[in-house]
């Protein structure tokens, strides 16, 4: 989705840059209590991007313009794109 698709963008882009800050987190953290250490940024981010980053950005999508997003009930973007999230886990 760009700019010219979304009446909301800069809201959906603030919203998402959120939520993948709490799920670098999140995955910052599960991989350093696996490894029993600091893993660091860096090597979290890589992972995220490399195994997690396309399925939590479906179900950011989703959830956002099927729930969030003030102008969900007259958005063309919301009825054309948005489907179910994949299913979790991967």
């Amino acid at each position: 989705m760009d700019s010219s698709d979304c009446r909301n963008y800069r809201e959906f882009m603030l919203a998402q840059r959120r939520r993948f800050d709490e799920a670098l987190a999140e995955n910052k953290w599960y991989l350093s209590e696996r490894a029993g250490r600091d893993v660091g940024v860096a090597a979290a981010k890589r992972d995220f991007l490399e195994r997690h980053f396309e399925r939590v950005a479906l179900q950011f999508r989703a959830w956002f313009c099927g729930e969030a997003c003030r102008l969900r009930e007259s958005c063309e973007v919301r009825a054309t794109h948005v489907g179910r999230p994949p299913a979790l886990g991967r």
